[in-house]
């Protein structure tokens, strides 16, 4: 399946930013945005969505795509979990996987340095 890599960054404060990965990019933010003003979901209280509300809400921020390819589902996670490693992203508050048995990034790498991630 197609796998897109993104990132959710506050425009003002750049350092600040989420990674995450999805099959359907449009659905996916829309999610993000419904999980940050739905009271009624579990997840309005996730750490993310909190910081979101506290720094003015959805459009202060930006989701962009990262890098996009087919991969399975547990390839997915050690990806997504590599790119969490690599970036550092201060908003993500829990690891896909552990650290370990990480996939080989220097292709991703190269890239994210030529589109100047």
């Amino acid at each position: 399946m197609s796998i897109i890599f993104y990132k959710i960054t506050q425009i003002n404060e750049p350092n600040e930013f989420y990674i995450g990965s999805c099959t359907n990019f449009k659905r996916r933010r829309l999610q993000h945005k419904k999980n940050t003003t739905n009271r009624t979901k579990k997840s309005y209280w996730n750490n993310l969505y909190f910081y979101i509300r506290l720094k003015g809400g959805w459009n202060n921020f930006t989701m962009s795509k990262l890098y996009e390819f087919i991969c399975d589902k547990d390839t997915r996670k050690k990806y997504e979990q590599s790119f969490i490693d690599l970036m550092r992203p201060s908003l993500n508050s829990i690891n896909v996987i552990p650290s370990i048995n990480k996939p080989d990034l220097t292709e991703i790498i190269k890239k994210l340095k030529e589109l100047n991630l």
